[in-house]
């Protein structure tokens, strides 16, 4: 017989043999848990119910939420094998708001009609064809690990077809009024999504490489960004010089932190996270900043100011700061110049061509101030 105590039930597996627990919210539930176990069991001794249908039965009444655990863990265990970040918060936020909306509560209650419902009417709220399938993947690979350790018989998310996809409008480059503007947006000096923007305006690292920094990638001695391998997206070293205004964010950043008693040590992230999409969208309402405009600089292309725009922003203004192109595709670390780059450092001398790098971010910042200062003189004289 099963027993509770403190809202724990304790009752003997009819199929193993061996004992279980299982602590719930209330102790109704509790009971009602416990009265299910005491039947199975007499079903199974009376010969009524055999154990592969009670196993299948257990299998079906897995709660969601054990089940998404599990899913999680995996996941986490492989990127750390793998040596990867993968966006997993995001998977697993599209999941649980797909479990949540469709009332799913135990593997037994996750069907295809329920998830097609669910995407169908995300089609009719207007959401793109690249979000239906996004929501989708997520739960294709969800229900895969279920089919693998036999929670299901079948993935059911096989039997929803993805939609057709728009083709997305590329990255645009921010003006620079627009930079200032976000900036602000985001904060003051020692705001971490100020100086995440910043970081990314002045480097042009991306979103996956930035949330791997480290205090201790981070010189200020020399004014220099260090780039591990298991950092950049082609894995491997590269060191960054760090913009006058970037060098003093971080160094404010350390101190805020300091006076807030929580100083920052080499091992800990220069950001623990980074902006959402829904905080980024936040910020460009509150600084103004349309999703969409032309692209400027003679493109009829209307492109979108996402979070990769950052990077596009840094690029964009080297060009305009009358930066080589070879030292542009050096910051940027464009693959197409590896070739370039390890000819380069073998045969070059490594501190004059991170001199040159130097100099390129020196031009950027100088190039940035003065389009500033034009910006406040025409204000001013408006």
């Amino acid at each position: 017989m099963a027993s509770i105590r403190d809202r724990t039930v304790r009752w003997i597996d009819p199929i193993g043999g061996g004992r279980k627990t299982r602590t719930f919210s209330a102790p109704d539930i509790a009971q009602r848990f416990a009265d299910d176990r005491d039947e199975e069991l007499r079903l199974v001794r009376d010969g009524r119910l055999s154990p592969a249908q009670l196993k299948e039965a257990t299998v079906e009444r897995t709660p969601i939420a054990e089940a998404i655990t599990a899913y999680r863990l995996d996941r986490q265990k492989r990127t750390d094998i793998t040596g990867r970040t993968e966006d997993l918060q995001h998977v697993l936020r599209a999941i649980k708001i797909i479990v949540d909306r469709c009332s799913i509560h135990t593997v037994a209650d996750l069907t295809a009609r329920k998830v097609d419902g669910f995407l169908r009417k995300k089609l009719e709220e207007g959401v793109s064809g690249r979000t239906h399938n996004f929501y989708r993947r997520a739960m294709f690979g969800f229900c895969k690990r279920l089919v693998k350790f036999d929670y299901l018989p079948a993935n059911p998310i096989e039997a929803i077809d993805p939609v057709p996809d728009e083709v997305a409008s590329p990255s645009r480059p921010l003006t620079v009024l627009e930079c200032e503007a976000l900036l602000e947006a985001a904060g003051e000096k020692s705001a971490g999504r100020r100086l995440h923007y910043l970081l990314r305006l002045r480097t042009g690292l991306r979103g996956s490489e930035s949330v791997r920094l480290r205090w201790s990638d981070v010189n200020l001695e020399r004014g220099l960004l260090s780039l591990r391998a298991e950092v950049t997206k082609n894995r491997k070293v590269d060191v960054v010089p760090l913009a006058d205004d970037l060098a003093e964010a971080l160094v404010e950043s350390q101190a805020e932190a300091l006076r807030r008693g929580r100083p920052v040590g080499p091992g800990d992230p220069v950001f623990p996270s980074i902006p959402t999409p829904q905080t980024w969208q936040r910020d460009l309402k509150r600084a103004g900043i349309p999703e969409r405009a032309p692209i400027g600089n003679d493109d009829p292309r209307i492109g979108r100011a996402d979070r990769k725009c950052l990077r596009t922003t840094f690029g964009s203004h080297l060009n305009r700061a009358r930066v080589d192109l070879t030292l542009i595709s050096l910051l940027m670390r464009h693959t197409p110049v590896g070739g370039m780059k390890l000819t380069m450092e073998t045969y070059g001398d490594r501190d004059a061509i991170l001199a040159r790098k130097r100099k390129a971010i020196e031009k950027l910042t100088a190039w940035y101030r003065q389009q500033v200062e034009t910006l406040a003189t025409g204000s001013a004289a408006g």
